[in-house]
């Protein structure tokens, strides 16, 4: 099962195959896609702007998650 890379007392489902749907009482509910996830799985802290992150992104991309590990 997903879950939140940052906080193991998240949960998560995947949907659609490419997109997990993650509700963490940390970071709040966000979706994001699965290569995006296991990006952010191999960081032990949240990247600078990940809050920000989740609560205007509608979907998590690739792109988005590159973007804040480079920054």
């Amino acid at each position: 099962m997903n879950k939140c890379p940052f906080h193991e007392d998240s949960s998560g489902v995947e949907q659609k195959g490419e997109l997990a749907a993650i509700q963490c009482p940390h970071c709040g509910d966000y979706r994001i896609s699965s290569v995006a996830l296991a990006q952010l799985k191999r960081c032990v802290t949240p990247p600078s702007g990940w809050p920000s992150a989740v609560a205007r992104k509608r979907v998590i991309s690739t792109r988005d998650t590159q973007a804040l590990l480079t920054s």
